[in-house]
């Protein structure tokens, strides 16, 4: 299987059982293709590790630094807080994704917190949701274009070398394993809209605007543009018109 040294050295650490799982795990990972099976490879990771929710994405930037695409893949992250998060611009002051992208290390939060405290509005907020304590890892592809983040959180992530380990050897695996996944995803054509998207996409199939789109479901403008943007990266789309095209094309919406 061609294991790197570092994750041998990291296997060794764990019990025979915790071992035995994470080699089936990576094995598993080498045959992920498609967003399904990498759902199933994080439900067998769950049960290496202690976490109530998880959340990943990757990343993709062009030469001046502007985000090309975004995919996220969210298992069970409420969907309210990610909403919170995007409209209230909240990459901007989370420590924990800003040292993600900077390093790519594994981070345990309350550790990242230490060193750069956020405000206490966002701490406050993410204890409400349960999203308080938890592991962050990442990965940055070979090119340097494009970049992981893996989230776990609950109140039963403890922090232990034991879990360290776990997601030493096993994030680069998973990395690849979402890579090839997203890609696999984004090149079909449906994609995999949520409800609240397809709401979105069959009023802009009506010639609504952003602000027209925002009054009628009741939220706020930069969260439709915020659907709009996942809109057009799950179907490969490069402008607001060529997706509703696609969308009627593939029946996912009907015209009106």
């Amino acid at each position: 299987m061609g294991l790197s040294s570092a994750t041998k050295a990291g296997i060794h650490n764990l019990s025979h059982q915790d071992a035995c799982s994470l080699l089936e795990l990576i094995q598993e990972s080498l045959a992920c293709h498609d967003l399904d099976a990498f759902r199933g490879l994080l439900a067998r990771l769950k049960t290496l590790m202690a976490y109530d929710v998880t959340t990943c994405l990757v990343c993709k930037k062009g030469m001046d630094g502007q985000i090309r695409s975004l995919d996220i893949v969210n298992e069970n992250y409420p969907s309210e807080w990610i909403e919170l998060y995007v409209t209230r611009n909240y990459e901007q002051i989370d420590p924990v994704l800003q040292e993600n992208f900077a390093n790519f290390r594994i981070q345990y939060w309350a550790d990242t917190y230490r060193k750069m405290p956020p405000p206490k509005g966002f701490l406050s907020l993410a204890q409400d949701f349960g999203l308080d304590r938890g592991y962050t890892h990442g990965v940055r592809s070979f090119t340097g274009e494009e970049g992981s983040l893996f989230s776990f959180a609950g109140r039963a992530v403890e922090q232990s070398g034991r879990t360290e380990t776990i997601l030493d050897v096993s994030i680069p695996h998973l990395h690849q394993a979402l890579c090839r996944a997203v890609k696999y995803d984004r090149s079909r054509t449906a994609g995999t809209l949520s409800l609240r998207e397809k709401e979105v996409l069959r009023w802009m199939t009506q010639g609504k605007s952003t602000w027209d789109i925002s009054r009628i479901l009741r939220i706020s403008e930069r969260t439709v543009h915020f659907h709009g943007q996942n809109i057009k990266l799950k179907l490969n789309a490069s402008s607001r018109s060529h997706a509703v095209a696609i969308a009627l094309e593939a029946g996912i919406i009907e015209s009106a």
